[in-house]
């Protein structure tokens, strides 16, 4: 029996992978006792009693030490390292911290390898042994957020199947059905070697440009294949948001077309209040009388109308109207005079 974070590849070998501990379900908290039984928070709790012995999981303090449990994907040494801090800091402030987890995982005890006595230099060790093919792309891939498919890698950081694979094997990467992504302590980290790289600013802009594409695909098809295409934007809607932002600091315009042409989506997935912000943001501070402004208005007073908030969607109806009338596109502000109608209904 060997373990080692790759396989020897010998033809008598059997692999067995070995998962992150098992953490409470997000959807079905239960009981503090309950909670407390989950082998990532039972870990946490028994070393946090090592270095402070009356730590207890309370009702006070079970969501907090579920959320970083979470936080920290399940992965022993990360929980380790945070279940020491309980020395000095209070639940709340560790999870407080973990915005910035390698800054607060270490200070391992002093008989454990070097490697083990901080998560940084655990990532660091398993990083160095990577060729230059695996380190660039480690580090691309860390733009993504809950996940990607192999086109997107491909499309966005120039991923190469074997480089991903090998990535997949050095558990670095995992892989799910058709969709790999990372645990968020190793993206955190991946990220830190983007910024690193120079090439941070490049990536993001590619992930952003891919995204938009999506959702514009999806949009341009959505009424006769709605359910299919809100599926696939759901799994990707962290990536959406990111890309959102992105697009936010790098191209306004760009961010409100994209907003405009997600209306459907985050009313089909009922996501109304988020798309009402999106677009807000979007819409905010600027004036051009164009299509892509008449467009993310429909879509905005849409989703109020959906949400109930009549008075405030009416308007921005009416003013997207008046543009399409403007631009010479009576079709438009005909299908959008229905659409307002039905969204007061």
């Amino acid at each position: 029996l060997t373990t080692g974070r790759e396989a020897l590849r010998v033809a008598a070998e059997r692999v067995y992978p070995i998962a992150p501990l098992g953490l409470p379900d997000p959807r079905a908290p239960g009981q503090t006792a309950d909670v407390a039984r989950s082998p990532a928070v039972a870990l946490f709790v028994a070393r946090a009693r090592a270095v402070a012995p009356s730590f207890a999981v309370t009702d006070a303090n079970v969501a907090t030490v579920a959320t970083i449990c979470a936080r920290l994907d399940g992965l022993p040494l990360a929980l380790e390292l945070a279940a020491a801090r309980v020395r000095g800091l209070s639940p709340e402030a560790v999870l407080a911290r973990l915005s910035e987890p390698l800054k607060l995982l270490k200070g391992g005890h002093r008989d454990a390898p070097e490697r083990h006595r901080a998560l940084e230099r655990t990532l660091a060790w398993s990083y160095e042994l990577l060729g230059d093919d695996e380190r660039q792309l480690f580090a691309r891939l860390g733009v993504f957020v809950g996940g990607f498919s192999l086109d997107a890698a491909e499309a966005v950081c120039d991923a190469d199947i074997d480089t991903l694979g090998s990535l997949v094997d050095k558990s670095l990467v995992r892989r799910d059905g058709e969709r790999y992504a990372m645990l968020a302590t190793i993206r955190g980290y991946a990220l830190d070697r983007l910024a690193l790289s120079g090439d941070d600013a490049g990536v993001r802009d590619r992930h952003a440009a891919f995204f938009e594409q999506l959702a514009a695909v999806a949009h341009a098809d959505h009424a006769t294949h709605q359910a299919e295409r809100a599926d696939v934007l759901e799994r990707e809607h962290d990536n959406l948001r990111a890309a959102l932002d992105r697009l936010g600091r790098t191209a306004p315009d760009r961010r409100l077309r994209m907003a405009g042409s997600l209306g459907w989506f985050w009313h089909a997935h009922s996501h109304l209040n988020e798309g009402r912000s999106r677009l807000a943001e979007a819409l905010a501070g600027r004036t051009e009388r164009d299509a892509v402004h008449a467009s993310a208005l429909s879509a905005a007073a849409a989703l109020a109308g959906y949400s109930g908030q009549l008075a405030a969607g009416q308007p921005m109806f009416d003013e997207a109207i008046d543009i399409w009338r403007d631009l010479g596109r009576e079709r438009e502000a005909a299908q959008k005079t229905i659409a307002g109608l039905l969204a007061n209904d």
